[in-house]
């Protein structure tokens, strides 16, 4: 492909509605975007002079970030142009009546931007971390509206669902809940609830870190660290806010209100109990299935091991033969690549200036495999940028 990451994913999204309605089949298209995110060094150009002749010290007093700060404003722009895209061929295939559409992102931002106030960025437990809009759009059928009701990315399943006419698989229990009636007004049905979130490095799941229990009212945090794998003797106690009174969360009710506390700290223990309770963790990657017969592994997945390199948990629900490859983020001079799992070993060493190593076929047993990858170029061991599996019987 040729072009801007964004502007050539939006072309995909649109292909595919337009090749949708042709074929008159329902669609649902889900348009994910890596921007606004580093790398820095390519964003669109007319936008980042846009932005980098701005007062940024408006945003940021650190002049050595207004150039990061310029850029990341310029994918956010351009993240504009192309949803507007994304609705204006909707509307222009006339079916902007059937089509719902959600506008939602994952977290605040990493570097300084405008968060309205809040405290917090990306990795905090704070309101600007973790607080994010959902857009939602159906002409003809919502009018225009705000919520102030609490809400999370788990309610867009059961939402969506309901609205369909569909109905949760029996024995299927999810966290979420539908926002149908607030999307239609009826704020007076919608019952008070939680909504727990956790996040920190590491492999390990460890309670009362880096969290927070969000209520309608009452917020209870722990600032403990999102780098941090353990919760340590020094990280920092509980913090609890009023977030009617106290939106921008700087009052801190924790000693005043330890029965509020307790309470928040009990239902946290509850939450991460019920998700702890029947799940293998780190989750094994599925590999060789009929519906994915490409898998691609990042380090994002990768447990490294004493000695060098490391391992990705997968799981084959068949046995299945697949070709694996070893790609590495730059050249790499006369690789060295070592593969076992279970019994099985393989190295294979190649020579020059290369960026992809060929492993050949690997014969995978049915069931749980550690697969383990070392890397060894110029002296030094390497974590491979990725190793990508593709089945071929």
């Amino acid at each position: 492909t040729e072009g801007y990451c964004m502007d050539v994913y939006t072309e995909h999204a649109i292909a595919f509605i337009e090749q949708s309605v042709a074929t008159g089949q329902p669609f649902f298209a889900y348009l994910a975007t890596n921007t606004p995110h580093d790398p820095f060094h390519d964003v669109p150009e007319d936008l980042y002079q846009k932005y980098l002749s701005k007062d940024l010290a408006l945003v940021s007093e650190n002049a050595g970030r207004h150039d990061a700060i310029a850029r990341t404003f310029a994918m956010v722009e351009n993240i504009d142009q192309n949803v507007g895209r994304v609705l204006d061929a909707i509307d222009g295939l006339g079916i902007e009546r059937e089509t719902i559409v959600l506008y939602l992102h994952d977290n605040g931002p990493a570097i300084e931007r405008y968060v309205g106030e809040m405290r917090g960025r990306k990795s905090m437990a704070y309101e600007g971390g973790i607080r994010t809009p959902l857009f939602v759009r159906w002409p003809g059928h919502y009018a225009p509206s705000t919520s102030d009701r609490i809400a999370s990315h788990v309610d867009v399943l059961p939402t969506l669902v309901e609205i369909a006419g569909g109905r949760i698989q029996d024995g299927r229990t999810l966290d979420g809940r539908s926002l149908k009636a607030l999307l239609e007004g009826r704020a007076k049905d919608w019952a008070d609830r939680q909504i727990f979130i956790q996040a920190h490095r590491g492999d390990e799941r460890v309670a009362r870190h880096q969290f927070a229990v969000i209520g309608q009212r009452y917020k209870l945090l722990r600032a403990s660290g999102f780098g941090r794998e353990q919760l340590t003797d020094d990280a920092p106690p509980p913090e609890l806010y009023d977030l009617l009174a106290d939106p921008f969360e700087r009052h801190d009710l924790a000693k005043a209100r330890p029965e509020m506390v307790a309470e928040l700290l009990g239902a946290h223990d509850r939450w991460f109990a019920d998700v702890t309770s029947e799940r293998d963790y780190p989750a094994r990657i599925l590999i060789g299935t009929d519906r994915e017969t490409t898998t691609v592994l990042t380090r994002n997945d990768w447990t490294p091991e004493e000695g060098g390199g490391g391992s990705w948990r997968l799981t084959a629900p068949a046995a299945v033969k697949m070709g694996v490859r070893v790609l590495f983020r730059e050249l790499e001079q006369s690789p060295e690549v070592r593969v076992a799992w279970g019994t099985a070993r393989r190295t294979v060493a190649a020579g020059g200036s290369i960026q992809e190593v060929d492993l050949g076929e690997f014969e995978f047993a049915q069931g749980d495999l550690d697969l383990f990858v070392q890397v060894k170029s110029a002296g030094r061991s390497d974590v491979p940028a990725h190793v990508v599996l593709t089945r071929i019987n």
